[in-house]
């Protein structure tokens, strides 16, 4: 296409003329029909270019202009923090819209003081295809990204996240970014509830663990915007208005600041997404695997505790058994129920379980296409072949549930095995529970530490560490068999830092 053909730039020049010529542009574009206008604030036509199934939603601003450089910035940041009226603001900016104008130009409506939660409910990628007549010599893509900390609590956010990765997804129509700005207000003074003092919010960002643009003396890089809502003025009698002088230093402060953003942008290079989104792709395999193994290992590790629990009862009680005596005892039992589920759940019919939920694979001939698969085929979370699994619309979950049994259904279970075999067989299985409950903490170790390289974290785990990290969410989740979980952990972990500490002597 040729492009947007509009009158020359509109802002070359000051005062009276420039005001009016900024009117002029703004009404062009209202007179071609890509503005509508409701008593001086002009609201722009968006068209409408989201794929059918996508979690969020594409509009575009005029016509593509393929031979102009197109800079995509995301802006993130909490619930509240104004990111609508931001967006906003760069628009009048692009548009060269002036204090002084009569006229204010929005792209998306801004929520007021009143109102609790965000506008904006969904990530929306606004495509502003550049015209002549922009104050930027570029197109530009703004995605929008609903408020983090909202009201409906960490599963809106994840639902958030999943917008985003979605938009770096092959046929998105975002293949690049230029920015990741992070809106924040002035006069939040602390970026988490554990801070005690109330340093700036550049001091808080300069030392939070964010990868960001700094200058050369370390501090990061930032932009200060005032986008307080200024109205229009309609004669020249409000000059006289007291709130005149901090009306124009605030419009001042955030059109030179908008400014020297723009001057910036064209500094930053531009990033590529298409590593990124195979980066994505392997981070996501990852987290899948991850927690079918968490499932696994912590049913390992109730196993675990549970036979140590029967051994020491069988050991205590050794004089009743000799005398042909029976006695009752409290276990842990780790059982599986089917759940019905609206999407699809590969289960190995094999060991009864769910290795995978939610699965977008829907047949059973192509079930190796999940990511819980290894290239031959194999599960792995659960070590059986494909064959053995099946996409169906349930799934198995395991909980925890106390019985009551006896010695005598122990003897049954074993066989009419001897006091002195089914301690030995009871050490066996033990010992078999403890290796499975390393193997699942070391791959899934293993697993967490190439999320942290993928993240460009260097703080890698120890198994120790991982091991510690499981205690504390144990702790905190409170599960039935939480207990027992733990302290199979903590024995894990002493038998981890022997090892350790032995590795060490002999490399000494």
């Amino acid at each position: 296409m040729a492009g947007n053909v509009l009158p020359e730039s509109p802002q070359e020049a000051d005062g009276p003329q420039a005001a009016e010529d900024n009117q002029t542009f703004v009404q062009k574009l209202h007179e071609l029909g890509l503005l509508t206008k409701n008593n001086n604030i002009y609201s722009m036509i968006l068209r409408d270019e989201t794929h059918g199934n996508s979690l969020f939603r594409t509009l575009a601003f005029g016509d593509e202009f393929l031979h102009k450089t197109n800079k995509v910035i995301m802006l993130v940041g909490e619930t509240g923090a104004g990111k609508s009226t931001h967006i906003n603001a760069i628009v009048n900016y692009i548009m060269g819209i002036k204090l002084e104008d009569r006229v204010r130009v929005k792209l998306v409506e801004e929520e007021t003081a009143s109102q609790a939660q965000s506008q904006t409910t969904q990530v929306n990628v606004y495509k502003i295809n550049h015209m002549e007549g922009f104050k930027v010599p570029h197109s530009l893509t703004i995605i929008d990204t609903p408020g983090f900390g909202h009201t409906d609590g960490i599963e809106y956010d994840q639902q958030i996240v999943q917008q985003i990765t979605q938009c770096f997804a092959p046929g998105s129509g975002v293949d690049h970014i230029d920015v990741i700005g992070f809106v924040i207000k002035a006069t939040v003074t602390r970026l988490t509830a554990l801070e005690r003092k109330k340093p700036t919010v550049v001091d808080i960002l300069h030392n939070a663990p964010i990868r960001c643009a700094r200058y050369g003396y370390g501090l990061p890089i930032f932009f200060k915007f005032n986008n307080s809502s200024i109205p229009v003025r309609n004669s020249s009698s409000e000059d006289e208005d007291a709130g005149q002088d901090a009306e124009e230093s605030h419009w001042k402060m955030g059109m030179e600041n908008m400014e020297k953003f723009f001057d910036f942008l064209p500094t930053r290079d531009t990033q590529s997404l298409i590593l990124t989104r195979e980066v994505l792709k392997e981070r996501h395999c990852l987290e899948v695997t991850l927690k079918g193994m968490e499932a696994k290992n912590k049913e390992a590790l109730l196993n675990m505790a549970e036979l140590e629990k029967v051994e020491n009862l069988l050991r205590q009680n050794e004089a009743l058994i000799e005398n042909n005596g029976d006695f009752t005892y409290e276990i842990n039992e780790t059982k599986v129920r089917k759940v019905c589920t609206e999407k699809n759940a590969m289960n190995c019919h094999e060991c009864s379980s769910t290795c995978h939920h939610p699965c977008l694979v829907s047949l059973d001939t192509f079930a190796y296409f999940c990511e819980v698969f290894y290239w031959d085929a194999t599960c792995k979370i659960c070590g059986h072949d494909k064959s053995s699994h099946f996409s169906e619309k349930h799934k198995w979950e395991t909980y925890v549930e106390p019985s009551t049994t006896t010695y005598s259904k122990l003897i049954r279970k074993y066989q009419g095995a001897s006091l002195a075999r089914i301690q030995e067989i009871l050490r066996e299985e033990i010992q078999q529970a403890e290796k499975a409950g390393l193997h699942f903490i070391a791959e899934a170790k293993k697993m967490i530490n190439r999320l942290h390289e993928i993240a460009l974290k260097p703080d890698l785990l120890s198994t120790a560490d991982y091991i510690e990290l499981l205690i504390s969410n144990e702790r905190s989740d409170c599960r039935a068999g939480f207990t027992e979980r733990i302290n199979s952990l903590e024995k894990l972990k002493r038998r981890t830092l022997l090892l350790h500490e032995m590795m060490e002597k002999d490399n000494a």
